[in-house]
């Protein structure tokens, strides 16, 4: 059966295969943007609960949330510590997280 698939057959697949693998990164990296987005929304409601003294869990919901944070920006190949290691200001106009 693949001694019936020529050259060309084989370069075609080929080509899906890349098309395939690409579209499902970004696929992946949209969804992975997505929930960082959530997470930050959540994150903010956390810090307005605290600053007005309703929430007791706050802390470790707060801790839940940046762990999740951090693995799903590893999943996408983002290093979130990685302008700590480098020496780098977060906040400056250089960083690539501002």
């Amino acid at each position: 059966m693949l001694s019936d698939f020529n050259a060309l057959d084989w370069t075609v697949f080929a080509i899906l295969a890349i098309a395939i693998h690409i579209v499902g990164y970004h696929v992946h990296r949209r969804y992975t943007i997505q929930r960082l987005l959530v997470i930050r929304e959540e994150l903010d409601q956390i810090k307005l609960r605290q600053v007005t003294g309703g929430d007791v869990d706050a802390k470790r919901r707060e801790t839940e949330l940046m762990q999740r944070a951090e693995r799903l920006l590893g999943s996408i190949g983002i290093d979130p510590y990685e302008h700590l290691r480098d020496g780098r200001n977060p906040d400056s106009e250089s960083s690539p997280l501002v």
